[in-house]
């Protein structure tokens, strides 16, 4: 579930004196709320409002996947930094960072491609994924998915020679494993990111979202609800 973890906001009384401006004739304005408060209420598009850009927002928020692609619509959000799936995803503890929506058999699929991800070793170019057979010298064999690298012998989680024996499979190279990895993530997957937006890209959201199928904006809305101010210039 969507959860804002901070938030600063500026500027605030420096766009209500602004919000006079129009009206002056080179004076300063007077800081006057009642007038923020009534340009703020007029239709969303009329211009009348646009002294809400000035009140800046910035906040830290933990978000599913399936969340950003809507986010990203607004033209006015900026994303200031966010963690990285290039960068962190094969090292993730990827069932911790899932929300639990996401199925196990998900998980386990992706952790599959990340452990041959993980396991190249160095100067090896390619990887056999298929269907083998594997038997540990003990009379055991087990048939089902597994991985062979090129040129490469193969030991069990006990350290034991394993023998294998080709079925079914292709070659892969590492970057053709990566993205598997990346192709395959869960939409439920949950990252960090610092945004940077304004009171009057949040008036727009807050008017298309308030009542949006998916609860991780009822959260951003509800969050909405607690700025400064937020009921007079934004609700």
């Amino acid at each position: 579930m969507l959860k804002i973890l901070k938030e600063n906001v500026y500027g605030l009384k420096d766009a209500i004196i602004s919000s006079g401006y129009p009206m002056t004739s080179g004076n300063e304005p007077k800081y006057s709320e009642d007038r923020a408060i009534k340009l703020a209420q007029t239709p969303l598009g009329s211009g009348h409002s646009n002294f809400l850009k000035g009140i800046v927002v910035q906040f830290d928020v933990k978000y599913a996947n399936y969340w950003t692609p809507q986010f990203q619509r607004y033209s006015h959000i900026n994303i200031i930094s966010s963690n990285s799936k290039m960068h962190r995803l094969t090292k993730m503890d990827i069932k911790e960072c899932c929300n639990e929506f996401v199925d196990d058999i998900v998980i386990e699929n992706l952790n599959r491609w990340i452990e041959i991800y993980n396991g190249f070793p160095l100067g090896v170019k390619s990887v056999k994924v298929g269907n083998i057979t594997m038997s540990d010298g003990f009379g055991q064999e087990q048939y089902g998915q597994g991985y062979i690298y090129r040129g490469e012998s193969f030991s069990d989680k006990y350290g034991r020679d394993v023998v294998m024996e080709e079925r079914i499979g292709i070659w892969m190279t590492k970057h053709e494993v990566f993205m598997k990895i990346i192709s395959n993530c869960p939409m439920g997957l949950e990252q960090i990111m610092s945004v940077s937006t304004n009171y009057l890209q949040l008036k727009t959201i807050y008017n298309q979202r308030r009542h949006h199928k998916l609860d991780d904006w009822q959260v951003f809305c509800d969050w909405i609800e607690t700025l400064p101010m937020a009921k007079e210039l934004i609700i």
